[in-house]
C-alpha cells in the first residue's frame, strides 16, 4: 500500500505550494456498441482521451502572479510539474522520493477565488494538457525525484474594514479544445471567452437599485505571530461594471452583491495589483 500527497505545482518555473486539494482528471470518450439481439454491449472503444489537472492553493499571491486572469501557456521550457510526496510507512513524508507528473504543453487557467474574512483565502486553477501531434501522451511520469523547494507562507483574508465578510470571484473562462480527426489526445486548446462574476457579502445594508460603479476589494496577508494584518494588500479592481444587490437577509441581515465586470476597451475586467 502507498500513500501520496501533492506537495507543490510548478508552472513555467514558479513553484506554487500550500496545495489544499488536487485531482488529475483522465476523461475518456468511449463509444459503445451492442450486438444484434443482445441486451449487452459487445464493444467499448476509446475514441479520445483528455487530461486535466485541477488544484487549489492558499498561496494566492504566487499563483495569481504566475497564472493571472488570462492564463499561462505551457511549452517545452515552461511546463507544468506536479510534485507528489510519498508517505513512508510508520515514518513520515519521504522528501527525496517524489513522483513528478509533467505536462510539457498546454494551458493553465485561473477558475475561482474564495476569500472569507475569518479563514484563509483559496484559489482554484486548472491545467489542460495538449499533445502536439495528437498521438503522443501529453504527460510524463518520473519516480524517485527530489521534491520541489517551496518557501511561501501566505495566509490572505478579506479586508473587512468596509463590512465585507466574503469575496467570491468566478473568472467565467470558457475553453475551446479539439482533437484531429484521427487523434487520441487533445491537440488544440485556447481561451474562448472570459466573463467574470463577483459575489460580495457584507454587513452594510445595500439598496435594491442597480448601479454602475468602479469598485474594488482587497485581501490582506496575516503575519505569523502578529496580531495585526500585513500592510500590503492584493487589490482586485473591477472595470465598468453592473453592481446589483441580489439578496438582503439571513440571521444577521447580510447584503449580497452580484458584480458583473466588463471590458472598457482598454483594461481587463478585473485588474489585480499588489502581486509584486
Amino acid at each position: 500500500m502507498e500513500k501520496w500527497k501533492l506537495n507543490a505545482v510548478s508552472i513555467a518555473g514558479t513553484v506554487i505550494g500550500q496545495i489544499t486539494d488536487q485531482v488529475i482528471s483522465n476523461d475518456l470518450s468511449i463509444i459503445l456498441a451492442d450486438d444484434t439481439g443482445s441486451i449487452y454491449n459487445r464493444k467499448a472503444a476509446i475514441n479520445g482521451q483528455d487530461i486535466r489537472v485541477r488544484f487549489s492553493t492558499n498561496a494566492i499571491k504566487t499563483a495569481l502572479a504566475t497564472i493571472g486572469l488570462t492564463g499561462q501557456p505551457l511549452a517545452a521550457l515552461t511546463p507544468c510539474k506536479l510534485y507528489f510526496q510519498h508517505f513512508d510507512n510508520a515514518d513520515q513524508i519521504a522528501v527525496d522520493d517524489a513522483t513528478i507528473f509533467e505536462i510539457p504543453v498546454g494551458q493553465a487557467i485561473w477558475r475561482s477565488l474564495t476569500a472569507p474574512n475569518d479563514d484563509a483565502a483559496s484559489a482554484d486553477f486548472e491545467v489542460v494538457a495538449i499533445s502536439e501531434d495528437g498521438s503522443t501522451a501529453p504527460w510524463t511520469k518520473t519516480t524517485g525525484q527530489a521534491d520541489a523547494v517551496c518557501t511561501t507562507e501566505e495566509t490572505y483574508i478579506t479586508d473587512g474594514s468596509t463590512g465585507v465578510k466574503q469575496i467570491q470571484i468566478d473568472t467565467g473562462i470558457e475553453m475551446v479544445q479539439d482533437r484531429g480527426d484521427d487523434d487520441m489526445f487533445t491537440k488544440f486548446c485556447s481561451i474562448k471567452s472570459i466573463q467574470p462574476r463577483v459575489t460580495i457579502t457584507q454587513t452594510d445594508m445595500g439598496t435594491l437599485t442597480p448601479a454602475v460603479d468602479l469598485g474594488s476589494v482587497s485581501l490582506r496577508d496575516l503575519v505569523s505571530g502578529a496580531t495585526s494584518r500585513g500592510a500590503a494588500p492584493i487589490t482586485f479592481t473591477f472595470g465598468e461594471e453592473l453592481d446589483h444587490v441580489s439578496e438582503i437577509g439571513g440571521p444577521e441581515g447580510m447584503t449580497t452583491h452580484q458584480i458583473t465586470p466588463v471590458w472598457d476597451g482598454t483594461n481587463a475586467p478585473i485588474v489585480i495589483t499588489g502581486l509584486v
